[in-house]
């Protein structure tokens, strides 16, 4: 959690004469503001020559489902709640749910993904100084959203975005993450197969399989009698491996998590 204080600006304050409500379009237009420039410092954090701009050029944030949870009258205080709406490139609200993102402790963030949305449900107050009769306004959890669009610009999922998918029919096409590589390559009769190949894990032995479905840019590979299913599903140049079942292959041999094109 979270919790941030902003002043209002006096303007602010003697234009709207009483406490702004939960509604108030100079008080939401602050969250969004604000919360649209702690996306901006994750993203400088993480590499200071990152062009911002054109990166929450492709985002939309919005401030969603508000609503006044108590108005104290005897001091004009407002108590509200409300959800951060982001909507994201396609595809990359959807990496939340990967076996990567999930090891992290992004894990924990209370978000939730509506299609290509990330949903960050926060809190807020606003009220009067007794002192000097400024606007105070407090937020909690409004950073939810930067910290995650941090994590996966880390990994590459805006720069996948730009680009375009890589044909895999054209010949051996190679993904890799610093445990092991995985390659795709054209087989027989029109279909693809991938290599799994370990390069810090001795314990697993390589493993060449064909895919049993293709669905767009999403290949499946499926073992009804081992139990085992896996996805593989392509972001720009980024691919996103997912297991279930697989329980008799050790958890370490799995493929499962976010690959880059090599």
């Amino acid at each position: 959690m979270r919790l941030t204080i902003l002043v209002i600006s006096t303007l602010l304050m003697t234009a709207c004469g009483g406490t702004p409500s939960c509604t108030d379009e100079a008080i939401v237009a602050q969250i969004t503001g604000h919360a649209e420039q702690a996306i901006a410092n994750g993203l400088l954090k993480n590499d200071p020559d990152t062009d911002t701009e054109s990166l929450t050029f492709q985002m939309n944030l919005a401030l969603a489902d508000i609503t006044t949870t108590e108005h104290d009258k005897t001091i004009d205080k407002y108590s509200c709640s409300a959800n951060i709406l982001i909507t994201l490139p396609p595809g990359v609200a959807a990496l939340k749910d990967n076996d990567v993102i999930q090891s992290t402790s992004l894990a924990k963030l209370n978000l939730t993904v509506e299609d290509d949305d990330i949903v960050a449900p926060m809190t807020y107050t606003t009220y009067r100084s007794e002192k000097d009769d400024e606007l105070i306004l407090y937020t909690e959890n409004e950073n939810l959203p930067a910290r995650y669009v941090q994590a996966v610009h880390k990994i590459g999922a805006f720069d996948s975005g730009q680009r375009p998918l890589p044909n895999l029919r054209k010949g051996p096409t190679l993904y890799g993450k610093p445990e092991m590589t995985v390659q795709i390559e054209p087989a027989t009769k029109g279909n693809l197969r991938f290599q799994v190949d370990y390069l810090k894990r001795p314990m697993c032995r390589s493993w060449r399989q064909a895919f049993t479905d293709e669905r767009g840019d999403k290949l499946i590979y499926e073992n009804p009698k081992a139990g085992c299913l896996l996805s593989f599903s392509r972001l720009g140049e980024i691919m996103l491996i997912e297991h279930q079942g697989c329980e008799m292959m050790p958890r370490p041999c799995l493929p499962s998590g976010v690959y880059q094109k090599l």
